[in-house]
């Protein structure tokens, strides 16, 4: 029997979401809305890099702006 956390882990690869935007999303759905430069902080990624995550979480629908 699956788990709630194996779903969600299975959902997000459908959806695509792997690696580094994986931990993106997963903080901000722990968190709540954050602003970059926390989540750069917390999970030890340029800043940029999260503005490029975030940005693709968004256009998959996961995210709002």
């Amino acid at each position: 029997m699956e788990t709630k956390n194996q779903k969600i882990e299975n959902l997000l690869d459908v959806l695509g979401v792997r690696g580094k935007e994986r931990e993106v999303y997963t903080l901000c759905f722990l968190s709540g809305p954050l602003p970059a430069i926390r989540i750069s902080k917390e999970l030890r990624i340029n800043r940029a890099a999260v503005y490029q995550m975030i940005n693709s979480l968004i256009e998959k629908g996961l995210l709002k702006k």
